[in-house]
């Protein structure tokens, strides 16, 4: 109004393009706190795409505001931390899943194969290490069988001694193993019994 009583004063001028920037100003930082606040709400809730898109808009329509690609930085950091926990616990159930279908072998290449990329996380580590024992355990498994096989035909022959170096070597190797022990008792029996049958031969 004064404006109009008064239209070359430039005081008034300059007063009233003062108060429009004022606004201006005002406005532009109400609205950058209003977005700020949306990506950081969708931070929360892990939505990192809309929490972006809000920041790249922002960026565009306020220019460089350091909030904002502070802000966006925080968001491509937790978004890179987020997807990277969400594929190791992929392939730790991966591997899991075929460590219990019996397949150890692969899961342990399997998380051989990323170890560069997760390094030593402890979930890594410790399915690494359930792999390696079931293959152990495999293994050890297989070689009591064999022995067992082994040593059983060596008996079923009439061959003792070798049945009996058979299973001394797997008992060596594999520690006190039940059937190990069983068989080499049940071979020991049956070698005595032979020898004495041959001894009160005339």
């Amino acid at each position: 109004a004064a404006l109009r009583h008064y239209p070359d004063a430039p005081e008034l001028t300059e007063a009233l393009n003062r108060a429009r920037e004022a606004f201006k100003v005002q406005q532009r930082e109400q609205a950058i706190e209003s977005l700020l606040g949306e990506a950081r709400r969708n931070l929360q809730a892990r939505e990192f795409e809309p929490a972006l898109n809000a920041l790249d808009r922002g960026l565009n329509e306020y220019g460089a505001d350091s909030r904002i690609s502070d802000l966006k930085e925080k968001v491509l950091s937790a978004k890179s931390d987020w997807e990277r926990e969400q594929a190791l616990l992929r392939l730790v159930a991966e591997a899991r899943q075929q460590i219990r279908a019996g397949q150890p072998e692969s899961a342990l290449e399997l998380l051989t194969s990323v170890q560069s990329r997760f390094g030593d996380d402890p979930r890594l580590q410790e399915t690494t290490a359930a792999a390696r024992e079931t293959i152990e355990a495999q293994q050890r498994e297989q070689a009591i069988e064999t022995a067992c096989r082994s040593a059983q035909k060596s008996l079923d022959e009439g061959q003792y001694d070798p049945a009996l170096a058979t299973l001394d070597a797997a008992l060596n190797a594999l520690g006190k193993e039940p059937r190990l022990t069983s068989l080499r008792e049940k071979v020991a029996k049956a070698k005595q019994a032979w020898e004495r049958s041959q001894a009160i031969r005339p």
